[in-house]
């Protein structure tokens, strides 16, 4: 689709008219009877020359002075730069055609121009020392010891979207919630509600915690999210954006999926960098691959999500103002998506569920949870120790018998094998086995 102002805001951008003006430094030389010089310098080093045709003469009456020479050098209005400095290296007394002047100025601008357009100039290390320098940054990512005390628990925890999501988790022991609400308002009763039935030492040592977590979309001007959430007083934040990390600075963050965390080094640096207490697998990862990937580091801070409706894509169109309500969207579509369910119906029959954030954005989710319940027993060999369960529309009774499964799994009583096949999800870890292969085909709004 196109949006023409949209379009025209983004071309503002890389054209003369919406530029931004980089401060340029020249410097101006030369002797009676020898050419004028003239370097233009902009804020990246990078540099434009050219020389007079014309010598320089001793002057009659119009000589060369500082207010000449910044006058004329200045005229750079229809060009992205603007005259920050003027050095000048020329006898007093010297004169040149302002014409003559003019054409060294844009001569030099346009080199300058050149450079700019060229690019900087790489300079490639030799193939020997690359390696040496990524195996150098590979081995500092690595924990000193991948070893891990087998008496700290494997720690289940789950993502709610509803109350009765949040009652039916705690009702089955897990203490460890991520509240995603869709209406931002319902975050400080949630986080009131889940303090009311658990306290801090309740769990028998085990962690007791709730973190909310703001849409994984975010635009500017969109801080306003933040501070509600901030107002809610949770024990902590999932991060899935950058400018979350600004939103929530001070407070206990883990890292989502969204952050695109698949190898040592991303862990490493929004671990060691950034402060975050535990980052999320990348879905990019398989199961063999994410394996490998925690013994790589350090398997304790990464969680693994192993049960889920993969979100297939975002958009900011929405559905419910567009199908429902036939307006454009927030305010006139009153909120519709907070009293209806809508899904997307595939050509096969499979119905892919559809919500909305707090900014309208519509997500789309897989028709089918996937699992990665048969690689748990190897994950929790590999020293991961945080498990992930993400629930969407799913009533209480149904997440009761999805986590005491996955419950089940922990504690030996039931293979990942058997899990999968009693809840009739897709046996599946990531994204990279064909879980969009659903949805390419025509979809029918429900």
């Amino acid at each position: 689709t196109s949006d023409p102002e949209l379009e025209k805001e983004w071309r503002r951008t890389w054209t003369r008219e919406g530029q931004r003006k980089d401060p340029v430094r020249m410097i101006v030389e030369g002797q009676e009877g020898e050419p004028l010089q003239l370097t233009v310098q902009d804020s990246g080093g990078r540099i434009g020359k050219a020389a007079s045709h014309i010598p320089l003469s001793r002057a009659e009456r119009h000589a060369l002075d500082r207010s000449v020479l910044e006058t004329q050098l200045g005229r750079l209005g229809q060009t992205p730069f603007s005259l920050e400095a003027l050095e000048i290296r020329i006898p007093e007394g010297l004169y040149l055609p302002l014409g003559e002047l003019n054409r060294v100025r844009r001569e030099a601008i346009a080199r300058l121009e050149e450079q700019r357009i060229r690019g900087p100039i790489w300079t490639l290390r030799s193939e020997k020392r690359s390696e040496q320098g990524i195996a150098s940054m590979l081995a500092s990512s690595r924990p000193k010891s991948c070893t891990f005390s087998a008496e700290v628990p494997p720690q289940l925890c789950v993502l709610v979207r509803t109350e009765e999501q949040m009652l039916a988790a705690l009702e089955v022991g897990i203490r460890r919630i991520y509240f995603e609400p869709e209406d931002l308002k319902d975050a400080g009763r949630m986080v009131q509600r889940y303090r009311q039935i658990v306290s801090r030492s309740d769990g028998e040592g085990e962690e007791a915690w709730i973190f909310l977590a703001p849409p994984r979309v975010v635009r500017p001007g969109e801080e306003w999210m933040g501070r509600i959430l901030r107002e809610a007083e949770p024990d902590g934040f999932l991060v899935r954006a950058p400018d979350h990390l600004e939103w929530f600075a001070g407070f206990r963050c883990v890292g989502d999926y969204t952050l695109n965390v698949a190898n040592p080094l991303t862990a490493q640096w929004w671990l060691e960098e950034k402060g975050l207490e535990r980052v999320t697998a990348s879905y990019d990862l398989n199961g063999e691959q994410l394996l490998r990937f925690l013994q790589e580091t350090e398997p304790s801070r990464i969680e693994v999500v192993v049960h889920q409706h993969m979100p297939m894509f975002h958009m900011q169109h929405c559905l419910w103002a567009a199908f429902l309500r036939r307006v454009r969207g927030y305010p006139e579509c009153g909120r519709a998506c907070r009293r209806h369910q809508m899904a997307l119906r595939d050509r096969k029959g499979a119905e892919h569920p559809v919500r909305s954030d707090a900014g309208c954005r519509n997500t789309v989710f897989n028709a089918l949870a996937q699992s990665g319940a048969e690689y748990i027993p190897a994950f929790l060999q590999a020293g991961a120790r945080y498990l992930r369960i993400e629930f969407l529309g799913e009533g209480a009774e149904e997440c009761r018998n999805v986590l005491q499964g996955y419950q089940a799994v922990l504690c030996g009583a039931k293979s990942g094998r058997e899990l999968w096949r009693e809840l009739r999800v897709m046996h599946q870890l990531g994204v990279t086995r064909g879980a969009l292969d659903r949805v390419r085909h025509p979809l029918t709004v429900l």
